[in-house]
């Protein structure tokens, strides 16, 4: 993991070893098993995307900390999850971001 501070963002990076594997939303299973993260990022950052370098999956994230709210065209890149629990829990913590 790396993250990186600008003026009005930070850069976060992580990498795993699953470079063939892309990053894929929870559709249609449990949230638990991955893919939860994805939906987090497109409701709390300014950009996002991913890339292989040497062998590896790397993805970033842009986290801008000059907006109070994502861009709607970044909340509304990926689809909602269709479990009804994961769009509780993604509600709950949308909630407790908004009034700290």
């Amino acid at each position: 993991m790396d993250l990186t501070a600008f003026d009005h963002h930070w850069l976060l990076v992580v990498s795993d070893a699953a470079a063939e594997t892309p990053p894929v939303p929870a559709m249609d299973r449990d949230a638990a098993a991955g893919g939860l993260g994805l939906y987090l990022v497109a409701r709390i950052c300014g950009a996002h995307g991913w890339t292989t370098h040497r062998r590896r999956k790397v993805v970033w994230v842009r986290i801008d900390y000059t907006l109070t709210e994502p861009p709607p065209e970044v909340v509304d890149r990926l689809p909602r999850p269709p479990l009804e629990a994961t769009r509780c829990n993604l509600s709950a913590a949308s909630s407790l971001r908004k009034r700290d």
